[in-house]
């Protein structure tokens, strides 16, 4: 069996639509979707973040400061931060501008970042690949 990547596509009720590389997206493996405050898209793939605003696509990898471009979770917390785990090199935070990236050496859990959740707390919670799971306050990984 041959994983035909077909790009992302959405439905308005009466037909879809299929957005691909050619219209902007970074790639066509789409692995996570989530849709921002601001009504923005993002989807993350293996090769990167791209942003849609309804009319065009921005892309986010490595030279953009991304911790690596091979995606396995987004989430945006209520302060507006998208939060971008990746397969092995932590999770990035992105406040509008720039990216700050949290590794084991910040203390997560493990590198391999699998899903993200905010508690009515406001505690973050990251699952990690092989390495349990981190709460974050804001300040700190436990």
């Amino acid at each position: 069996m041959v994983w035909d990547p077909g790009g992302a596509s959405r439905y308005d009720g009466e037909r879809f639509e299929t957005f691909r590389t050619k219209d902007g997206l970074v790639n066509d493996g789409v692995r996570k979707i989530i849709q921002a405050q601001d009504g923005s898209v993002w989807f993350g793939t293996d090769r990167g973040v791209s942003r849609y605003d309804g009319e065009k696509f921005v892309t986010f990898t490595t030279e953009d400061g991304l911790a690596q471009n091979v995606i396995r979770s987004l989430y945006q917390d209520r302060e507006g931060y998208i939060w971008i785990g990746t397969r092995a090199r932590g999770i990035s935070r992105y406040d509008g501008e720039k990216f700050e990236t949290f590794t084991r050496r910040d203390g997560l859990a493990g590198n391999g970042i699998r899903s993200t959740l905010q508690d009515q707390e406001g505690i973050l919670w990251i699952g990690t690949r092989g390495g349990g799971v981190s709460r974050y306050d804001g300040k700190s990984f436990e």
